[in-house]
C-alpha cells in the first residue's frame, strides 16, 4: 500500500488470482471456447516407515519437517510492477520489493499429532534447522529473488532466472 501497487484496490487491480473459476475460460475476445472439456488422471505412489517413539536410548524415527510460508506483497497473492515512465532509460527502469518477517511469526502452539502444519510447543524456542527455501516469481519481469539472515546480513537462498533463447515451449 505504501508503494501505491495496483493491486491493492480493487478500482486498479488488473485481474488473474480470481478470474477463472469453475467451468470459466480464459480466453481473448477473438477467441472461441472449446466445445469438451479435458480430462486428466493422477496416480500417486506414498512410501511408508512406522513411526517409533523415542526412548531414553534412542531418538524418535521422525522429526516433523515443518513448512513456513509467506508472501513477499503480504498475503495479496499478486503483485503487479508498476509501470516506468516513458522517459525512464529501461536500465533504470527496475522495480524492488523488500519483506521483513521472523520465523517466530510463523510459529504456533497446537497439538503435533493432529495438526500437519504444527509447531508444537514453542515455549522452548531456540531456532529452527532450515533445511529448504525456494522463492516463487515469474518471468520476464522477476530478475532475482534474495534470502537474506537479517541479524548477520547471510544470504540463505537466491534465485536467478535464466530466460530462453527462443520461442520453444519450455525454453
Amino acid at each position: 500500500m505504501q508503494q501505491k501497487n495496483p493491486t491493492c484496490w480493487v478500482e486498479t487491480y488488473q485481474g488473474g488470482l480470481s478470474c477463472c473459476h469453475h467451468q470459466n475460460i480464459l480466453l481473448d475476445k477473438d477467441q472461441t471456447p472449446p466445445e469438451e472439456l479435458l480430462t486428466y488422471h493422477m496416480k500417486f505412489r506414498f512410501y511408508f516407515q512406522p513411526y517409533t517413539e523415542a526412548t531414553p536410548t534412542k531418538p524418535a524415527s521422525h522429526t516433523n519437517l515443518l513448512r513456513m510460508y509467506y508472501q513477499t506483497e503480504a498475503n495479496a497473492g499478486e503483485y503487479d510492477i508498476p509501470k516506468c515512465s516513458s522517459t525512464t532509460p529501461s536500465e533504470d527502469c527496475v522495480h524492488e520489493i523488500t519483506a521483513h518477517f521472523q520465523v517466530k511469526d510463523m510459529m504456533r502452539e497446537c497439538p503435533l499429532r493432529k495438526d500437519p502444519s504444527c509447531w508444537g510447543n514453542t515455549t522452548g524456542y531456540e531456532g529452527i534447522n532450515l533445511i529448504y527455501a525456494g522463492g516463487h516469481c515469474h518471468a520476464p519481469s522477476c530478475i532475482s529473488m534474495e534470502l537474506y539472515n537479517a541479524d548477520t546480513g547471510m544470504l540463505l537462498c537466491s534465485h536467478y532466472p535464466v530466460y530462453g533463447k527462443t520461442h520453444e515451449v519450455f525454453d
